[in-house]
């Protein structure tokens, strides 16, 4: 299923030509196409239709509110790194992604009168940082819960800048870059 799961999404960017040194059409996309009214309602549409409930056995979905809940993984409390590099026009195009709720602050906030807990485990980008702490607070928090959401993803690019309101404003590898994961 993995296997599957990887051979989709690299179709789609081979499709689209991302690794052929050209960017594909998306080159083509200037800054006046990112935000508009028309992405938005596309966005929204490609959403709905992609969403996808094989199985629901235990009426696990929809999440009800008073749970035991772990948010874990290395996108569990991203904002800026859920979204495609090319995004600044999100938050007012201030360049910030502060307007966007992570899925931990999601979770979180609708699990009224329940416990939300997060544990990134790792880091997607620098290896340094993905300390066995790290992945036993996940393995912790995950055999403590009621239920796992589990925010895992794709690493964008590696080196991200300096300057994410997410890593709040500052580089964290040898390297100057920001990297994905703020432990909690």
């Amino acid at each position: 299923d993995v296997d599957a799961a990887v051979r989709n999404t690299l179709t789609v960017r081979f499709e689209l030509g991302l690794f052929d040194g050209t960017g594909g059409p998306l080159n083509e996309l200037g800054s006046a196409d990112v935000g508009t009214n028309a992405s938005a309602e596309l966005n929204l549409r490609a959403t709905a239709e992609s969403l996808v409930l094989l199985r629901n056995k235990h009426q696990t979905l929809p999440l009800k509110p008073g749970k035991k809940i772990a948010v874990v993984g290395p996108h569990a409390n991203a904002s800026r790194f859920i979204f495609q590099v090319d995004n600044s026009g999100i938050c007012g195009g201030d360049g910030t992604f502060d307007c966007v709720e992570s899925p931990y602050q999601a979770i979180k906030r609708l699990n009224v009168g329940g416990q939300t807990t997060l544990a990134v485990g790792c880091d997607i980008i620098d290896a340094n940082i993905s300390t066995p702490a790290l992945k036993q607070a996940a393995v912790a928090a995950a055999t403590a819960a009621d239920i796992v959401v589990l925010a895992i993803g794709i690493a964008q690019c590696g080196c991200m800048g300096t300057a994410d309101s997410y890593m709040g404003g500052k580089a964290t590898n040898p390297g100057g870059c920001a990297t994905s994961v703020v432990p909690p």
